[in-house]
């Protein structure tokens, strides 16, 4: 079940999925007012909105918004375990057992490690969206295998319960 986005709606997760709130101008403070951009419209979205968001992501850019959305009132446990598995932990966790811990993986890290305990904490006040590991968007994140489950918590395979939505793609 898809829950229908408004055009208001989209428009907010197309800015924010497309780079439109970058400012770069080459003056001294495009990046305070990129990061002002991104806040004033992120603290606007709903759970459903923050969703689709972190559906588009584009993970080469770093993960700071990211933590955003983690940290957002509206966030929703299900979105946070679909940002985990996308940030593919078991192969980060790897890395950092290995000691390839470069600037990139230790943020990441930190992402997900703090995805961790706000699931296991049940910090989140939301909890109505569904993720299944082993399906986000018609890809399957991990399977459940051995080696994934020698780094990865348990708890953190399991499938949630909501309602399934179709990412609206950008």
């Amino acid at each position: 079940m898809t829950r229908s986005l408004t055009p208001e709606q989209i428009q907010r997760i197309e800015y924010l999925a497309c780079d439109e709130w970058v400012v770069d101008t080459g003056a001294a403070d495009d990046e305070a007012k990129t990061w002002h951009n991104f806040t004033n419209t992120l603290q606007r979205m709903s759970s459903v909105e923050l969703h689709h968001f972190a559906c588009n992501f584009n993970w080469d850019c770093g993960v700071q918004e990211l933590a955003a959305v983690i940290d957002h009132p509206e966030c929703d446990a299900g979105t946070a375990q679909m940002i985990y598995w996308l940030g593919q932990p078991a192969e980060h966790y790897r890395m950092e057992t290995r000691g390839n811990l470069t600037p990139e993986v230790t943020t990441v890290v930190d992402l997900l490690r703090r995805i961790e305990s706000k699931l296991q904490n049940n910090s989140f006040s939301n909890k109505r969206i569904a993720c299944d590991p082993s399906n986000i968007m018609g890809q399957p994140m991990t399977m459940g295998s051995e080696r994934d489950r020698a780094v990865v918590p348990e708890f953190m395979f399991r499938k949630t319960d909501g309602m399934e939505i179709e990412p609206h793609m950008c």
